[in-house]
């Protein structure tokens, strides 16, 4: 019994450790600016204004700009709130296409300000939850631009990615 119980522990740790290992191949970046090109993607966030605050949107653009962004098959978004950690699910595992937009009310980012978009290889390494990379960002970028209408906003992110290219 005893010898039992001291392999069942001596499994754990092994399978906790190989999780750990794997968990931490993964790149983490801090996407400080409303442009933010890493390994064959770019971020590029923007603010759609509206009427009212309320109906004003953040909207992110995730970018494949090379083929080094290949291999990231899927990625989900996770709004954090800063103070205590809590997160919840804006985009789950979705297919990481050419372009991939989320749009977002800009209120929403008043308790849980911060975002992390992790990147997948794989369905396994979702289930898993072992992104291969992570951009998070501590809020709204400061220098993400406003616009009042899609069609300049559309402009901007076009300038960006040919400036990009």
């Amino acid at each position: 019994m005893k010898r039992t119980v001291i392999l069942l522990l001596l499994a754990a740790a092994v399978l906790c450790s190989g999780k750990v290992r794997l968990a931490a191949q993964g790149a983490e970046h801090h996407g400080a600016d409303s442009t933010f090109q890493v390994e064959g993607l770019v971020f590029m966030w923007a603010i759609l204004r509206a009427a009212d605050e309320p109906s004003t949107q953040v909207v992110l653009d995730i970018v494949k700009t090379s083929p080094a962004a290949e291999r990231f098959r899927l990625y989900s978004v996770q709004a954090v709130d800063p103070f205590t950690g809590e997160s919840r699910t804006e985009v789950e595992a979705a297919r990481l296409e050419e372009k991939n937009r989320v749009l977002r009310p800009r209120p929403e980012f008043q308790i849980f300000s911060n975002r992390r978009i992790l990147l997948f290889t794989d369905e396994r390494s979702v289930s898993l939850d072992l992104p291969e990379l992570t951009v998070f960002y501590q809020g709204v970028p400061d220098t993400s631009p406003e616009f009042s209408d899609i069609d300049n906003l559309e402009a901007y992110f076009q300038q960006v990615l040919q400036r990009i290219r």
